[in-house]
């Protein structure tokens, strides 16, 4: 199935998944104040990575019989330990730090997305409803993100339209999680032809790393934009579009 799908398509999810770890490493970049902590973050991120990666070269993950289907039982308490997290006092802290310019730019990445899926379609191993073309609607996500982001830097965007815009994503995020899981084999299998792609290596990454990444984006920004009362006005730019300096280089300065 995954052999006769041409290389541009596995090269071009490659990139996706490029600018979803270039999204990452920038956030460590910006949030770590220590090098023990940049490890820590580093050796996690790798962690994210690899065991899904190991997990479907080994064949465990395409076990659709077993309930629930061992793929949800890798993404379902990643989702959940992402949520934890967000809501968390740590939750808040990165949000704060983290540029609303990176938090709504780095979700383009959908845009790219959504044509692979469709290519996906096109070469007959995802079912159509899970596509622009189908009941899939994640596309707009992408592109709106690409226009926020051009207008935030120019200080045009309120919260107000940041808030209906994160909710909406966050609405067609779980849109597309729901037909992509009505499309596995088991339990559900009521589309064809089945999703069974996301069950081996690279498109593993797809539910394991990018929809996480997307959940963790939105979950971050509600933390954002419910800080943004607390952030005091920076003449000529929006709240938020800049991140804020560590306290200890504060200090120093």
């Amino acid at each position: 199935m995954i052999a006769s799908l041409p290389v541009w398509l596995t090269y071009a999810f490659y990139a996706v998944v490029a600018w979803g770890v270039a999204a990452v490493l920038t956030t460590f970049r910006t949030i770590s104040s220590g090098t023990s902590m940049s490890l820590l973050l580093r050796v996690g991120f790798v962690v994210w990575l690899v065991v899904p990666a190991w997990l479907a070269n080994a064949g465990t993950l395409a076990q659709f019989e077993a309930v629930p289907p061992m793929l949800v039982r890798v993404v379902v308490p990643a989702a959940l330990i992402i949520t934890a997290v967000s809501l968390s006092p740590a939750g808040m802290w990165v949000a704060k730090r983290l540029p609303l310019t990176l938090l709504v730019g780095f979700q383009a990445f959908r845009l790219p997305l959504e044509i692979v899926l469709h290519q996906l379609a096109e070469h007959g191993v995802l079912p159509v409803q899970m596509t622009f073309t189908g009941w899939n609607f994640d596309i707009l996500t992408g592109a709106s993100a690409l226009v926020l982001w051009f207008l935030l830097r120019r200080g045009y965007v309120s919260p107000k339209v940041l808030k209906i815009w994160n909710v909406a994503g966050l609405l067609l995020l779980c849109t597309i999680v729901t037909l992509a899981v009505l499309a596995f084999p088991k339990p559900f299998g009521l589309f064809t032809p089945q999703n069974r792609i996301v069950a081996y290596f690279p498109w593993v990454w797809l539910p394991t790393f990018l929809v996480q990444l997307a959940l963790f984006g939105h979950l971050l920004m509600f933390r954002k934009l419910a800080s943004l009362s607390e952030e005091p006005a920076r003449e000529g730019a929006v709240p938020g579009t800049e991140a804020e300096p560590d306290p200890e280089t504060a200090a120093e300065s």
